[in-house]
């Protein structure tokens, strides 16, 4: 019988490999113990949402992060450090360490250039982990959106929101690339429409296309 610890498949013919949780975990745990036996340190980004909640328990019930691990945030809403809906906050919350990524200003201009400054030392991440919208969207890189995706932007640009949402800094896709591995957590059936599509291979006008390959994702 097959350890289903060590189950995945790919999907759909876009090179995308499905794993359970155990599996994502180890995944994790597995980059970042490569870059911290490389390099000293171990760089990991992490999502903001609900999406990453079971994965964020189990790596705390695995004694993770380590001491060793830089967490950065994949994106941010230009809010005050005390809103609520700041990812800052609810990723500190959830791993037990504060991740870094822009300052709190109500300016995404200037937190993503302050942003793009405080990642220049930063070579590749060891792993970047992503949710999934149900739009399609990872980070703040939103279908339809132009310069988060150009292949010339800065490691951190603006990324738009329709009002009263608040504007957001995000992680470029350029940068997003820059990356050992790349793993999709997503969580809810208001997702299923674009799994479907990702599955189908038919995600060429998503931003998930513009991902580092092969993804993992965990459903």
């Amino acid at each position: 019988m097959t350890d289903p610890r060590t189950r995945a498949r790919s999907a759909g013919g876009t090179g995308w490999r499905e794993l359970d949780l155990a599996t994502a975990v180890d995944l994790v745990a597995t980059r970042a113990a490569a870059g911290v036996a490389a390099r000293g340190v171990a760089d990991v980004v992490v999502p903001g949402g609900r999406g990453p909640t079971r994965l964020f328990a189990a790596l705390r019930d695995r004694g993770l992060p380590g001491p060793a691990w830089r967490v950065h945030l994949a994106d941010e809403r230009c809010v005050p450090d005390d809103d609520p809906r700041r990812n800052a906050a609810a990723v500190a919350a959830a791993l037990g360490v504060a991740p870094l990524g822009p300052p709190a200003t109500p300016d995404p201009v200037a937190a993503a250039a302050a942003w793009t400054a405080a990642l220049a030392p930063v070579g590749a991440f060891d792993v970047v982990v992503l949710g999934l919208g149900a739009d399609g969207h990872v980070a703040s890189l939103f279908p339809g959106a132009t310069a988060p995706l150009a292949p010339d932007a800065a490691d951190a640009v603006p990324a738009g929101a329709s009002a009263p949402a608040p504007p957001r800094v995000t992680l470029s896709a350029v940068r997003l690339r820059r990356t050992r591995a790349v793993l999709l957590v997503v969580d809810g059936p208001d997702k299923d429409a674009a799994v479907a599509r990702i599955r189908a291979g038919c995600d060429g006008d998503l931003p998930t296309s513009a991902l580092a390959g092969p993804p993992r994702w965990l459903v």
